[in-house]
């Protein structure tokens, strides 16, 4: 065999091997491009119904938290696969004990949310026939005028689609209403401990590589995002599976409604 021949067939098989590689990336590893349901996005609004503002253009409390829950309820599915791989980034930080790269991985997760959560925000305004102003107004609006009401109406509507039926969901069914009370006061308490610890406090250099110009936003999610975190490396229980466990607690719908988990 000629060399010449010989070299045009290494060409061809590395070729090959390069189009087999990009083939399989493109298959397994590569991020999809995010994509809303909008099946189930106009079914979910149905419940919202034709936006209603006050006198200052803002939207009625009650349709602002079914907003917003089901924009929390889609960012799931809507960023599944690239969650997944920023909350495996924190936990082998946090499991090996390198804080400054975990406070950094927790701001790359903070920010990527937020994205998502914008571009869920203009898909729900676009299919409500809302303003983005508008909507943003409500939105700063509800953010400094919390009230109790308004909280639990959020953190009922952000999860009241049931969560799917994974094997830690299966194991959560199976522990008893005294075992998910205290899950839930562990992770109140954790909440608490996290809130005092000041090596979680934002600092200004992580404040301004945050998207969100809603530090104290940003902060009470980092704090969350923290717990949870902890919450998977001791049970192996995932946040979604866990709020809709506690949230189905009987004896937890009192304290549920001053403290939503």
């Amino acid at each position: 065999m000629s060399l010449n021949y010989k070299h045009i067939l290494y060409a061809v098989a590395a070729g090959s091997s390069i189009l087999i590689a990009a083939t399989i990336y493109n298959k397994f590893f590569k991020s999809k491009p995010h994509k809303l349901n909008k099946n189930r996005v106009l079914e979910d609004l149905k419940e919202v119904g034709e936006v209603k503002t006050g006198r200052e253009g803002i939207v009625d409390k009650k349709q602002m938290a079914l907003i917003l829950g089901i924009a929390q309820r889609h960012l799931e599915s809507y960023s599944r696969g690239e969650r997944s791989r920023l909350a495996k980034i924190r936990q082998v930080h946090l499991s090996t004990y390198k804080h400054e790269a975990y406070l950094c991985s927790l701001v790359d997760s903070l920010n990527f949310e937020y994205k998502c959560l914008q571009e869920i925000y203009d898909e729900l305004c676009s299919e409500m026939k809302i303003s983005r102003e508008a909507f943003n107004e409500s939105l700063d609006f509800y953010n400094k005028n919390k009230d109790v009401e308004f909280i639990t109406m959020l953190s009922i509507a952000a999860i009241s689609v049931p969560a799917k039926e994974s094997e830690m969901k299966l194991k959560l069914k199976d522990m008893s209403a005294l075992e998910v009370a205290k899950l839930a006061e562990e992770i109140e308490m954790m909440k608490k401990e996290a809130s005092e610890d000041a090596t979680l406090k934002l600092t200004n250099d992580m404040k301004l590589k945050l998207k969100d110009p809603d530090t104290a936003n940003s902060q009470s999610a980092l704090i969350e995002m923290h717990v949870f975190d902890l919450i998977y490396e001791k049970y192996k229980l995932e946040k979604e599976d866990v709020q809709q466990i506690i949230k189905e607690n009987p004896s937890l719908k009192d304290s549920h409604k001053t403290n939503p988990i």
